[in-house]
């Protein structure tokens, strides 16, 4: 009986560290938190071009752009690191929003322009990258835009809510990815395309399957039983 009473004791105990880990610790971001640790991507770079079109490319800092929509919403997606910063860069940190300054043309002028997606294959196969910041108006991330960068360790969205879509391979072979703020409720009702999470450290992570309590439950009781914890995603 004694015996009994200490199992279920120590079961109680995990259940209650799954819990406290799945609803504080590092996987859980604070937008405002995030934007003190990090201002510069709240701050809007500016970039003087001759004349603004849709499909037109921008260098700014370590990045290149591409105009996506120039109508009374004016976005770009960030379509990679320059060849200089490819060398050497680490970290991805792409800002909600960039300003591009049009000498001629329609849209002649100084504009904000949102950075709503990351581009296809845009940091494809990257092994220099272990860390990834993405700005508050990221919606998409395309095909393979991160595949097989095998060394990233840490992926945050400003705003995991406003991610609307993950092309195919998105994170792809990124399987050392376990520290993040992007859960299993944020992709509940989001557009995941084929593999776009397969051979990733995040599959794995039970901070990101924990989306329920049931969960929870059940995973500190295989955790506990030392049993192989049941398939998921």
């Amino acid at each position: 009986m004694g015996k009994m009473k200490s199992r279920l004791k120590r079961f109680v105990v995990w259940c209650m560290a799954v819990v406290m880990l799945c609803m504080s610790g590092p996987f859980t971001a604070n937008a405002a938190a995030l934007e003190s640790e990090t201002p510069e991507l709240a701050a809007a770079k500016t970039v003087k071009i001759k004349n603004a079109k849709v499909g037109t490319k921008v260098t700014v800092g370590d990045y290149t752009y591409r105009i996506t929509t120039l109508t009374k919403k004016k976005t770009v997606e960030v379509t990679g690191f320059t060849k200089k910063a490819k060398k050497k860069c680490g970290e991805v940190m792409i800002p909600a929003s960039i300003k591009i300054a049009s000498k001629t043309g329609k849209y002649k002028g100084t504009y904000s322009f949102k950075v709503t997606s990351v581009g296809k294959k845009a940091f494809y196969n990257n092994k220099r990258i272990w860390e990834i910041t993405l700005g508050n108006n990221i919606r998409t991330v395309k095909k393979q835009a991160f595949y097989g960068c095998s060394n990233l360790g840490s992926l945050i969205f400003y705003d995991a809510d406003k991610l609307k879509v993950l092309e195919a391979g998105a994170f792809q072979n990124c399987k050392n990815l376990g520290y993040t703020n992007l859960d299993k409720q944020n992709l509940m009702i989001k557009k995941i395309g084929k593999n776009a999470l397969k051979n990733s450290g995040i599959k794995d992570n039970p901070y990101f399957n924990a989306s329920s309590l049931v969960f929870i439950f059940f995973y500190s009781f295989f955790l506990y039983l030392g049993t192989k914890k049941p398939a998921i995603i």
